[in-house]
């Protein structure tokens, strides 16, 4: 294996990150329709989908804590090959039931692929720069979902579902070879965490405690507060995208909603890809808890603001402050988490991690789709603020490590400098969705 200079193995790091958001997301625009080809109700289109999810949850848990033990890069290539021989079966499905078995064992396998991502990044950041290290692999997962839906959409619509499983088959096969070529084996036994590393004082064994782990507070604290981000999220697919419907029907937009709803989600990814490692940045020079604080301060106002909103202006202006405040979060939170784990407890403690963006969709669309049918989507919003309100509570009372360093006018100028143009880009929006 070729070594490499920290920095470029963080960029390998991410590339890996890429690629499993990459074809996380080019499942997407494609399964729904191969889902309904071979006979599926709406209801098994759901369970098709949903399932994935759900076994999803358990390969993280798993994968994360296999990785702990056994080093980050064995459980990533079993993970990666494991799913890529899956994804050429796809094109075999002929019922319903086949594809809810691939499903199944395709969601299992890929539940290695965030938690042990995420531990790589995290053993790789230098104690002063967790948040941008961990702005990275929001970075990178950002733009991987932003590329997949459009290059699924052309292979399946020009050369067939085949194309698209065969694509992401090889890109993962590739992947492996770039995993045993060039990215280190971060997770190595050793007797104590090294003294300069901020990390939990708790007992050092070479297998993780998960109870010491979910003993901690700030743990708890990463953990509610994506799974209250999340529920924003599932608030505005649910009923933002029926109050765009009604914005319509009352002429406040021209647009067609799907499309208008489409292109507002496209703000949120920009901002993710191009303000999670800056925003991160910030959170290791001021601490991680004002930035959780004010962003999540934002999201308690943001649904009263859109709810009461009927000028296309007031629409758009407040998904670009959501699209920042996410941008904030992200990186603020897991900063927080690595922050918290010492080395041998990061693989199982993001596999916990990243169960509570699946959780919290999963419930988070019925319960909403529920209250917005008994009050209407305009005040159900409303009650979205429930959650970031219990995560601002949180984050108010934890106490996390105080910052480090100084952020530099380079820095300082790009964070002013992308906010202002997706303020700006805001003004063609509200043009084209008047039309």
């Amino acid at each position: 294996m070729l070594k490499l200079a920290p920095r470029y193995a963080l960029a390998v790091a991410a590339f890996v990150v890429f690629i499993y958001s990459w074809e996380t997301n080019m499942m997407q625009p494609t399964l729904p329709f191969l889902s309904r080809e071979v006979g599926a109700t709406e209801f098994l289109v759901g369970m098709i989908m949903g399932i994935y999810a759900l076994t999803n949850c358990g390969g993280n848990v798993f994968f994360g804590r296999i990785s702990d033990v056994r080093g980050r890069k064995l459980p990533l290539t079993i993970g990666f090959i494991g799913a890529a021989i899956v994804l050429l079966f796809y094109s075999q499905a002929t019922t319903p039931t086949s594809l809810l078995v691939i499903r199944v064992i395709h969601g299992f396998l890929s539940g290695a692929l965030a938690p042990c991502s995420a531990a790589i990044l995290a053993d790789l950041a230098p104690p002063e720069r967790k948040g941008a290290t961990m702005g990275i692999w929001v970075m990178a997962f950002s733009i991987g979902t932003a590329l997949a839906s459009p290059l699924a959409g052309t292979l399946a619509t020009k050369y067939g579902y085949f194309a698209v499983w065969l694509t992401m088959a090889i890109a993962y096969f590739v992947t492996v070879a770039v995993i045993w070529t060039l990215l280190p084996e971060t997770r190595q036994k050793q007797a104590m965490p090294a003294q300069s590393e901020p990390v939990a004082q708790a007992s050092y064994a070479e297998k993780p405690s998960i109870r010491s782990i979910l003993s901690r507070r700030n743990v708890w604290a990463a953990y509610i507060g994506i799974f209250c981000l999340f529920w924003i999220m599932a608030t505005i697919v649910v009923l933002f995208t029926a109050h765009l419907g009604q914005l319509r029907g009352v002429g406040v937009i021209g647009a067609d909603p799907k499309m208008a709803f489409g292109i507002l989600m496209g703000v949120f990814g920009a901002a993710a890809a191009l303000l999670s490692y800056p925003y991160g940045r910030l959170s290791d020079v001021v601490g991680r808890k004002a930035p959780l604080i004010a962003a999540f301060l934002v999201l308690i106002a943001l649904p009263f603001l859109i709810s009461y909103s009927s000028v296309t202006t007031i629409v758009v202006g407040w998904i670009v402050t959501y699209a920042l405040a996410g941008a904030l979060i992200w990186p603020s939170i897991l900063g927080l988490l690595t922050d918290e784990l010492a080395p041998h407890e990061r693989g199982v403690g993001m596999g916990f991690f990243m169960l509570f963006p699946t959780l919290s969709t999963a419930i988070g669309m019925p319960v909403m789709g529920i209250v917005g049918g008994m009050v209407g989507a305009a005040t159900g919003i409303k009650f979205a603020a429930i959650l970031p309100a219990i995560a601002f509570i949180v984050m108010l009372v934890i106490r996390p490590r105080p910052g480090i360093g100084t952020l530099g006018r380079g820095s300082k100028l790009y964070i002013a400098i992308v906010s202002v143009v997706l303020v700006l880009i805001s003004y063609p929006l509200i043009t084209f969705l008047q039309s």
